[in-house]
């Protein structure tokens, strides 16, 4: 018969297993399928773009550009149990993105421009419901960018300092949820971000320099959700 001294040394173990099973369980549930799962993404994306700068005095120019995207992702997932593996998942998204900005040199070290830009971040799928052999969630969908920004770039040698106002509005823009034990993206409809961002370069002798620079938003929000 073991010593006591014994049996404890050999049912500790076992406890602590059955205990963190027990945890296991009720954080995950009873279905052990949701521990191991795979999933296959393929993705493509395609784009064409061009930019032209046209300068109407000596120190004023304009900027025009365009971009096209295409883009497109196919996501299956499938597990090590005998769960049915779920539909793939097909999703394809593009866009037409635009840039338009102004740009005056009153001198040779001083630019004062004011641009437009759009942005675009393509749909992807979600892979959440995979472990469960489910259907997949919903696909994401494409976020765009309306982009307002206004500056000062000055530079010598030696010296270089840049001054930016910026506005970003979003549409569809994507962040991450939390789901239980699983991390998904979505679309929280619409967001406005503004701030100014300062930025400087000074170059010392013996090849030492002095580099700062700093970020301010005073308004970062959603207007939707």
């Amino acid at each position: 018969m073991p010593k006591s001294g014994e049996q404890e040394h050999h049912v500790a173990p076992r406890l602590a297993a059955a205990s963190m099973a027990m945890i296991a369980c009720g954080i995950l549930g009873t279905n052990p399928a949701t521990l191991r799962s795979l999933t296959k993404n393929l993705s493509h994306s395609f784009a064409g773009f061009g930019e032209a700068t046209y300068e109407l005095t000596e120190q004023l120019s304009v900027i025009a550009g365009l971009r096209y995207t295409y883009d497109s992702e196919e996501s299956t997932g499938t597990n090590s149990f005998a769960l049915p593996d779920a539909d793939p998942v097909n999703i394809n998204s593009s866009a037409t993105t635009v840039r338009f900005g102004l740009k005056y040199r009153p001198i040779d070290s001083l630019d004062l421009y004011a641009t437009f830009s759009q942005g675009y971040q393509a749909g992807v799928t979600t892979n959440s419901n995979w472990n469960n052999g489910g259907a997949a969630s919903d696909p994401v969908n494409p976020q765009y960018l309306d982009a307002y920004e206004a500056g000062v770039k000055f530079s010598q040698p030696g010296v270089s300092m840049n001054l930016a106002a910026f506005f970003y509005k979003y549409d569809d823009i994507v962040v991450q949820r939390y789901t239980g034990i699983t991390i998904e993206s979505q679309n929280a409809a619409a967001a406005e971000v503004f701030g100014v961002d300062f930025d400087m370069n000074i170059n010392l002798p013996e090849g030492f320099g002095i580099a700062g620079g700093f970020s301010w938003l005073p308004k970062s929000k959603y207007t939707k959700y």
